[in-house]
C-alpha cells in the first residue's frame, strides 16, 4: 500500500472517530473564520448586567462554566455560538470569548477579540493581562466594527511561544480528556493502516514465473534420424560427412594365378 493511500486512510480514520457529525466541524471552521459574536443573543440577560467589564466577565464565567467540547459535545474542538452556550451553560475559552463579546457589544462596551495558539480571551478597557492573556502571547486580534457585530478584520502578529506549556495545553484538551474508548479505536486504527501491510507483506504466497519449455527434437521423414533444431542442425549443415567410396577393390594377383 502506497503512503498517500495510507495518510488517506488515517486522515478518513481520524474524521470518523473524533467528529462521527462532520456537519459539526464544518460548523465550528465558519466559526473560526467568522467568530459568531451576537448581541442578539444576549441582550435580555445583558440588560441584567452593570455597566463595568470586569464585573460583566465575572458574571459571564459564573453563568458559563469552564467545560471542554469532549465534555459538552463529545468532540475534541468545537466553536460554538453564544446561544448555544448559553443553553448548556458551559464552555471553553472560545464559548466564554463570544459570550463576553457579545455582552459588551449588546452594552456598546469597547471591546477587541484575541487568541493565542492555546487560548481567546477578549480585551477591553480596564483588562488585567495575566500569563496566558497579554500582548506577547497575542497570535491574531480582531477590533468590531464600528456599526455592527459582525467583527472587523484579524490583524496577525507573532506570538511569544512556550512550546512546554503549548504541549501540556494541547494534550490536556485535546488527548487526555477524549473517552478511553474514543483514544482505543484511534490508535487500533491507524496501527492496522500502517502496520498490517508490514507484517503481512511478507507472508503472502509468491507467484513463481513457470520455465520455459524444454526444445523437442525435430521429427525426420520415415527412414531419417531424428535431427534437433536450432544450433544443432546449424552445425550438421556446416559439417557434411563425406560420402563413402562405392569401387570395388582390385583382385589380388596371387588369386588371379590359381583361378
Amino acid at each position: 500500500m502506497r503512503t498517500a493511500w495510507r495518510i488517506a486512510l488515517s486522515t478518513l480514520w481520524l474524521l470518523l472517530i473524533c467528529y462521527p457529525n462532520p456537519r459539526l466541524l464544518w460548523r465550528s471552521i465558519q466559526h473560526t473564520v467568522k467568530p459568531p459574536v451576537d448581541p442578539e443573543a444576549v441582550r435580555q440577560w445583558a440588560g441584567t448586567l452593570p455597566g463595568d467589564p470586569v464585573a460583566i466577565e465575572r458574571a459571564v464565567h459564573e453563568r458559563v462554566q469552564y467545560a471542554i467540547p469532549w465534555q459538552t459535545f463529545r468532540v475534541p474542538w468545537v466553536f460554538a455560538s453564544p446561544a448555544q452556550t448559553l443553553a448548556i451553560g458551559y464552555g471553553d475559552c472560545q464559548a466564554r470569548a463570544v459570550v463576553l463579546a457579545s455582552v459588551l457589544a449588546a452594552k456598546g462596551i469597547p471591546h477587541q477579540l484575541r487568541a493565542s495558539i492555546d487560548h481567546m480571551w477578549v480585551d477591553y478597557p480596564g483588562k488585567q493581562a495575566n500569563v496566558l492573556e497579554n500582548d506577547a502571547k497575542t497570535f491574531w486580534s480582531r477590533h468590531p466594527p464600528a456599526g455592527g457585530a459582525e467583527g472587523g478584520g484579524f490583524h496577525f502578529r507573532l506570538p511569544q511561544i512556550d512550546w512546554a506549556e503549548t504541549y501540556r495545553i494541547e494534550k490536556e484538551y485535546f488527548w487526555d480528556a477524549a473517552p478511553l474508548s474514543r483514544r482505543l479505536a484511534l490508535v487500533a486504527g491507524l496501527a492496522i493502516i500502517w502496520l498490517f501491510p508490514l507484517i503481512a507483506w511478507p507472508l503472502l504466497p509468491r507467484r513463481v514465473p513457470p520455465h520455459p519449455p524444454a526444445p523437442s527434437p525435430t521429427r525426420g521423414r520415415r527412414g531419417e534420424a531424428p535431427t534437433l533444431g536450432g544450433e544443432g542442425e546449424r552445425c550438421l549443415q556446416r559439417s557434411p560427412v563425406a560420402p563413402s567410396d562405392h569401387r570395388s577393390p582390385s583382385p589380388l594377383v596371387g588369386e588371379g594365378a590359381r583361378g
